[in-house]
Order: structure tokens, then sequence, then C-alpha cells
């Protein structure tokens, strides 16, 4: 019998089309439906579950925020206009008490006269160019303003600075001697040894004598300051004791005519008296003088006391207020300068010459299109006092510390010359003008062999002792820099990097003249050095180049004996490798200023290299070098 399914809508058998398209739909829903996973079953207490939250009230809606208070301006200090000239000190200062109702404690030691013309300034500013004519400092406290005389105290500073003594010597040496015999000498009858000889040598010594060129420095400052003070003080009294003379001369003028005249009087009334017949009375003489006395200041001979304590970095000094000042002023500009510092990045790149470059680069060829990449090779005038050798510079580009690309994109360029090799990146911090050393080398060790020959006797035969002596030879690359940070970000840097590595080993022929059996090998040591002073701008990149060399490698393998017969017959049993071609090393450098030394600051891109939080929970496999896909080199 046949079977209709009608659907509640159209009640049409199952053969429509419209519900032979629903059944199609809902068969694929029953088999994924029977092919559904339950879920586990959670045991509580073995795996971490968030912590269920309490029901508590909602809080209240916050109408109005809390905006903080406008922030009140400071009450306006009150200004003051003083034109004076040629004033008592002592008068000045009463007067501007007055006026600025402050109590004046005045020693009875002040004296002198100012000239001044202050227009709408404050007090403390009145009062220090008081204190530049007149000898005096002041205290305003507790409106009680107390003058008095601009004698030593004592006030201590603080300098923040290591306390070391460092002392960094560099030389480079090149010496060529070759001996000669040959020619008589007159007056015998031998033969003369002469020796043609030529030397090289290149210099360095850095000094770092910080707290000790520190106290040095203040006392001379204190001494010059003293010296100008005492010579002011001279010719200010130079010339109050003139303006006294001429002075006293006007007024010893005056009473000269005051006498006369009044002689004259008394010469009238005793003529008038003796014509009435009455005696002549006697005329008085009168005699008038004047001694003028000047005052000479001597220089202050007092002892300049200077105390330093480097290990906590106080320095304390007994000086007056102006001197106080210039000593303020020389640790605000030396700490300045001393905490200036610098990282510096070097690579080091060996490049294997093509065939079409077997002269060198072509450092002209790399000029980019958008000039940042500027060549210059000077070998004319003072030129070689700097550095002989090709320097190319690489603008900066970009603020950020860590702008590796530019290093990248260098080495890349060099690519078409040859094959580069990267022999060494390292990266210092130095402080402005201290030396950075950096060293990653490997102490070779070989053994001084010497041979101790006892000869035979009747009684013993011979005897020899073999002694030995350890020695090493670093293999590696080895630099110094030493940087001088001016205020405008530009960086002078002394550097001197070195590449040394073994080619191979010498026999000591001293054994087998003996007729030793034991060999003293010597290692053979290739170096490659380079000393140059440069000065670069912040974040410019130099490069140096020109350390050409020729490497020459000879190998042969073959049959024992077979192989060296002669007329070419051994090359039949043997198999030579000889290669032949040229290395250039560049050394790429680049300064940059450090002014905030922290991972917060400029340092802040080295953040990506230093451990997360869950570095230590991190299972072993992930954190190990094969399992993150990294290769040892």
């Amino acid at each position: 019998m046949g079977l209709n399914v009608l659907t509640q809508e159209s009640k049409n058998p199952i053969g429509h089309p419209h519900a032979m398209r629903r059944l199609v739909l809902i068969a694929p829903l029953l088999l994924f439906a029977g092919c559904a996973t339950h879920p586990l079953s959670v045991t509580p207490g073995r795996h971490a579950q968030a912590p269920a939250l309490r029901p508590q009230d909602l809080p209240a809606t916050v109408d109005r925020p809390n905006f903080l208070p406008p922030p009140s301006a400071n009450a306006k200090a009150d200004t003051y206009s003083v034109v004076v000239s040629n004033v008592p000190v002592r008068d000045l200062l009463f007067a501007l008490g007055r006026d600025a109702k402050l109590n004046v404690d005045v020693h009875p030691l002040i004296k002198g006269n100012v000239t001044l013309n202050a227009l709408n300034q404050t007090m403390p500013q009145i009062l220090d160019r008081i204190t530049r004519q007149v000898d005096i400092r002041y205290t305003l406290e507790n409106s009680v303003l107390v003058i008095q005389p601009d004698s030593p105290f004592v006030k201590s500073y603080s300098v923040d600075y290591v306390n070391v003594a460092r002392s960094a010597q560099g030389k480079v040496s090149i010496s060529t001697s070759v001996a000669a015999t040959g020619g008589s000498v007159s007056g015998g009858g031998g033969s003369a040894e002469g020796r043609n000889s030529s030397n090289t040598e290149v210099s360095n010594v850095a000094e770092n004598k910080f707290w000790e060129r520190m106290e040095t420095n203040i006392r001379e400052l204190i001494l010059s300051t003293r010296r100008a003070a005492a010579q002011e003080k001279r010719e200010r009294e130079a010339q109050e004791a003139k303006e006294n003379q001429v002075r006293n001369a006007e007024m010893i003028e005056q009473k000269a005519e005051s006498d006369r005249r009044r002689q004259e009087d008394r010469l009238k009334a005793a003529q008038a008296v003796a014509q009435a017949g009455a005696g002549a009375p006697q005329l008085l003489s009168m005699v008038i003088g004047n001694n003028a006395q000047g005052a000479n200041a001597d220089i202050d001979q007092t002892g300049i006391d200077v105390f330093i304590h480097p290990e906590t970095g106080v320095v304390t000094v007994n000086a007056t207020a102006r001197e106080h000042t210039k000593v303020q002023e020389y640790l605000n500009r030396v700490s300045a300068g001393a905490r200036r510092q610098v990282l510096i990045e070097a690579t080091i790149v060996e490049v294997t010459l093509g065939d079409r470059y077997q002269a060198g680069i072509d450092w002209s060829v790399l000029k980019t299109q958008d000039n940042r990449l500027n060549y210059s090779q000077d070998l004319t005038a003072n030129k070689f006092a700097t550095s002989p050798l090709a320097l190319l510079t690489y603008t900066k580009t970009a603020s950020s510390l860590l702008n590796g690309s530019n290093f990248t994109a260098t080495i890349k360029l060099l690519e078409q010359f040859g094959k580069t090799k990267v022999l060494s990146s390292p990266k210092i911090m130095a402080l402005n003008n201290q030396t950075a050393l950096l060293k990653v080398v490997d102490e070779r060790v070989y053994f001084n062999v010497k041979l101790e020959v006892t000869e035979a006797t009747t009684t013993t035969p011979e005897r020899r002792e073999y002694t030995s002596e350890i020695r090493t030879v670093p293999v590696g690359v080895v630099m110094s820099v030493t940087p001088q940070i001016g205020e405008n970000a530009m960086v002078s840097l002394n550097v001197r990097p070195t590449i040394s590595r073994i080619t191979g080993y010498k026999i000591d022929p001293a054994l087998r003249l003996t007729g030793s059996t034991v060999d003293n090998e010597v290692p053979e040591i290739q170096v490659r050095e380079l000393e140059s002073t440069l000065k670069l701008a912040d974040g410019q990149m130099a490069i140096l180049g020109g350390l050409i060399q020729d490497n020459i490698q000879t190998s042969r393998v073959g049959w024992p004996l077979l192989s060296r017969l002669p007329w070419g017959i051994g090359d039949l049993f043997s198999y030579r490798d000889d290669s032949a071609g040229k290395t250039e090393l560049v050394i790429f450098m680049r300064p940059v200023v450090i002014h905030d030394p922290s991972l917060n600051g400029d340092l802040h891109e080295y953040q990506q290299y230093l451990p997360k939080e869950d570095f230590f929970n991190r299972p072993a496999d992930e954190i190990s070098v094969f399992k993150s896909g990294l290769t040892a080199h």
C-alpha cells in the first residue's frame, strides 16, 4: 500500500517539491545529532575556576562627576622701583625695609655706596643686584631682613659620580728590521753589521681623575674669584680716595677764601681803630694744611677649604656667598657633562670580494637615491690626522633607538660585491670621556718547551730534561671606545677594533737543532686592527673600510710516496685544491646619545628581549631553542 505524508499547511503528498526540500534539510541534522559529543563531567577541585561573585547591590549612579578644583593662582610678588646714585648702602637698605614693611637688621661692619636703577623688580632681585656692588649677604625669614658681611661660610654640595680613577693606555706599533752584513770597518780587518729598521707607533693615554681634578679646579676657581674681588675693591677704594681728595681740596679752597675775607675784615677794622687813636692790634696769621691718606686693600690670604668625600659624593666648601655662586655654576656644568652617555653599536663584516671587485668595494656606487648614504675619502692636507681610510656616513632617518634596518640594509648593499660574513656585532654603552672595552675572545693555549741537556760522564749517561711553560694568545674581537659627547649631541669617538685569528702553526726549530724528537708548535696569529678618531652626529652611522688582504690556500691529498714522484707523475696519484681570493674588512659604527637610560625611556625597545612574567611557568619544550624553530649557528 502507498504511504502519503501530508503537511499541516498544504496537505500535499510527499512527492510535492516543497515537502521534498524539507526532508532533505532535516535528514543531515538527524545524522549530526547522532554524532554530537557530550560534555565531560568536571570534577570539582581539580581545575582552576573563577570564584563566584557574591551578590551585592548595584552602586548608586553618579549624577555629577567630581572634578578637581582649578589651580589657584600664586599671589603676585610685590615690586619696587629704586633709582639712587652713590647712596650709602645702609640708608638704602633701611629705606627698602620701610617701604616693604620689613624688619631690618644690619651688621655694624656694613659699609659702601650703591648706584642702582631698578624698575618694577621684586625685593630678592634688588638685593641680589646690591650684593654685586657691596660685599654683603642677606637672609629673609619671617619678615626679618638680616644683612651680614660676606664672610666665608660652609656649604655642602652633592655630586653623583662613581668613586674610581681610571687610566687607559693604547698602543699600535709596527716595527720592521732587516739585518745586513758586509763592508769593512776602518781600522779593522773584519766586517761590520748594519740594520735597516722602520718603526711606526701610535700611543693613546686617557686618564680620568674626576675627584682629584674637581678639588683642584674648585680651589683655583675660588682663588681667581678672590683675586677679581680684591682688584675690584682696590679700584673702588682708589676711586673713593680720589673723590675724597677732590672734595677735601674744594673744602680747603672754600676755607682759605673764608679766612682771606675774614683777614681783610680784621685789617679794615684795625685801620679804623688806628685812625681813631687807639693802639693797632696785632694781626693773627693762619696756617692752612691738608694731609690726604689713601687706602690699599690686600688680597684675602685666608685659606681655601675644600673637603671632598668621593664615597658619598659630598663636596663641602668654605667660601663667601659670591664664591659659592661660582662653585654652584661650575658643579652644575661638570655634573651635566659627566652624566651624558652614549650607546655605540658596531658591526664588523668580512666581504669576500668577487672577481669584478678585486680592487676593493666601490663605495661610490652605494649612494642611495634619497642621498642618505654619503661617501668621502680625503687624503690631503690635515685629513691624515683624522682617518686615512674611506669613510661612509649614513644619515639617521628615524627617531627609534634600535633602527636595525639601517644596518641590515647597508650590509645587504655589500652583497653585490661578494659574499658577506658578520664577524661580530657588539654594543657598548659608555659615559662621557670614559673608555669602554669589549673583549670576546678564545684564550688559545700553547706551550713554550725548554730542553736542558746534561752531558754524559764516565759514570752517568746523557740526561735530557724537558720543561714547559703554558702561554695563551687571545683569538677573537677586542674593541675599545672612548667617546666625547657635546652639548649639541655631537659625538667624537676614538675607536680601536682588533680582530685576530689563528692561521696556522710553526714548529720551533730550537728543539730540532738539539736532536730532540719533541716538536713545539707556535701559533701564527693574523691581526687586523684599526685605530681612528671620528666625529659623528647622534644616530649617524659611519662605515670604515679599506682593509684588504689576500687569502691563498693550498691543499694536497694523495697516495703516500706515489703522490711525490717527479716530472708530473705524482699528480696522477694526488688531488690538489689551490684557491686564492681577497677579503675586505668593513666596520659599521653608530653612536646613539642616551638621555633616559631606562626600559621606559630610550631603551624601551630592549624590553622585547627580556623574559615575560610567565617565563618561568612555561614548559621547557616551549622555551627550548630547537622546539622554538631556532637553529644553532
